[in-house]
């Protein structure tokens, strides 16, 4: 189906602590200004502290023998700095699709970023780098999610890039307000295991790695309440080289 043009789209904006009421006005059709390099962003006047990434110190979590995931709370510092300048510097769109007998809209805001079209001064840059020099790999594709509020979601469902692959690797950052990531089996895998559910905040990291996109399936519920919150998605093809790959409880991936 088409999209909605940028202009007409309306744009949540947060500003201040993640427990402050969130705003929303018409995005104009005008390009906005980029901001300054995220590298040596200043704090602002909301406190936002300089970006950068840290080290990742938790274990990978085995789901079963060819499937492994990792949660590093806190791995971008400086997240609600980034989750503001992405929200303003990113064209987001609404889109509908079909669903069994009828054409719905999807419960969130996408955008598609260009490998080569990320400015490595920006947030969105040094958020990929950092993610790209983890894994030893090339983003094959960026996608981000904005979710305006608890109304907004993603279904169960298994990202393309991984459901016919016996590895893939697919890590999600988080930016703004708190949610919950559930993975559970998919029925179609044969595993049986209880739903796990994985509280991420602003700033925090999952990786899926192995065959999770095979066997497992993943989603972002609907929930009472919550504040806006951006996730940035990247998905390669390539066999991950990166130091991410030395740390016990990987399993082993087979080029």
């Amino acid at each position: 189906m088409g999209t909605v043009p940028v202009a007409s789209i309306e744009r949540v904006f947060y500003r201040g602590p993640m427990s402050t009421t969130v705003l929303t006005r018409p995005v104009s059709a005008q390009p906005r200004s980029r901001p300054q390099s995220a590298a040596t962003q200043q704090p602002t006047l909301w406190g936002h502290q300089p970006l950068r990434v840290n080290q990742v110190e938790v274990a990978w979590d085995a789901l079963d023998a060819t499937s492994s995931i990792l949660h590093q709370p806190h791995w971008l510092t400086g997240a609600d700095g980034a989750f503001h300048e992405v929200l303003d510097a990113t064209d987001w769109r609404s889109i509908r699709r079909p669903m069994y007998d009828r054409v719905v809209d999807v419960p969130r805001l996408i955008a598609t970023e260009r490998r080569g079209a990320v400015n490595a001064e920006t947030a969105l840059g040094t958020i990929v780098s950092g993610v790209e020099e983890l894994l030893g790999v090339t983003a094959d594709h960026i996608g981000l999610n904005l979710y305006r509020s608890g109304a907004d979601s993603v279904t169960w469902h298994r990202d393309r890039i991984g459901r016919q692959r016996d590895w893939s690797v697919i890590a999600l950052v988080s930016l703004g307000g708190p949610r919950t990531l559930s993975v559970r089996p998919w029925s179609g895998s044969g595993h049986r295991a209880k739903t796990r559910h994985m509280h991420l905040a602003s700033g925090d990291l999952v990786v899926m790695a192995g065959a999770c996109q095979r066997d497992w399936e993943h989603a972002v519920l609907k929930t009472a309440t919550a504040a806006p919150r951006i996730s940035i998605a990247l998905r390669s093809r390539q066999f991950p080289q990166g130091p991410l790959f030395q740390h016990v409880g990987v399993p082993p991936l087979t080029d």
